[in-house]
């Protein structure tokens, strides 16, 4: 038999080895997510310019994009640009009005 203070030294290192898989693993699946794409402003001025001359609406260019490999923001990123400039009183967004 084990005396309790054998068990409970075990215990611990169990505890510790399930907590270092545990960090492994969250570690191995946030390295793989891809990266944060910015809103520069040529990525501005394409989608200024599918939403004005070519009519599209931001979840068709979202999903375009993402289907042609191509690093583009979220739908959601781009209507929240857009009401931004809309709603600002700046010089970099009276085109946007």
């Amino acid at each position: 038999m084990f005396t309790e203070a054998q068990l409970a030294e075990n215990s611990k290192g169990i505890l510790q080895k399930e907590a270092e898989h545990a960090k492994k693993k969250t570690n191995n699946k946030h390295s793989n997510k891809p990266g944060q794409v910015r809103l520069f402003q040529t990525l501005k001025i394409r989608i200024i310019r599918l939403i004005k001359h070519e009519k599209w609406s931001p979840e068709l260019i979202a999903e375009q994009h993402s289907l042609e490999d191509e690093n583009c923001v979220s739908y959601e990123t781009i209507y929240k640009w857009v009401w931004t400039a809309k709603h600002r009183n700046h010089r970099h967004h009276w085109e946007y009005k």
